[in-house]
């Protein structure tokens, strides 16, 4: 891990073609790098994008029971007062 004060002692570790505007590199404002990786996204994956908006879940096969006792949180029955190891 570095710390780095002045953006000239960064450079030594990563070129400052790589990092936006505001933080003294020479690569564009965050706004226009955003907007950049934005279309990329919506352009190279568009089709995997639009195969998961089809995925949901069925809530009406979730157990409702067991959803029901405080106690009973995350499936977990009786308590951590006595454990087996195997």
């Amino acid at each position: 891990m570095h710390i780095h004060g002045p953006v000239e002692s960064l450079e030594a570790f990563l070129p400052l073609e790589m990092l936006p505007e505001e933080y003294g590199g020479k690569a564009g404002s965050m706004i226009q790098l955003n907007d950049k990786h934005r279309k990329q996204l919506e352009t190279d994956f568009s089709s995997w994008l639009k195969e998961e908006e089809q995925f949901r879940v069925d809530e009406s096969r979730r157990p409702t029971d067991q959803a029901s006792k405080p106690h009973d949180m995350f499936g977990i029955d009786g308590s951590f007062r006595r454990l087996d190891i195997d």
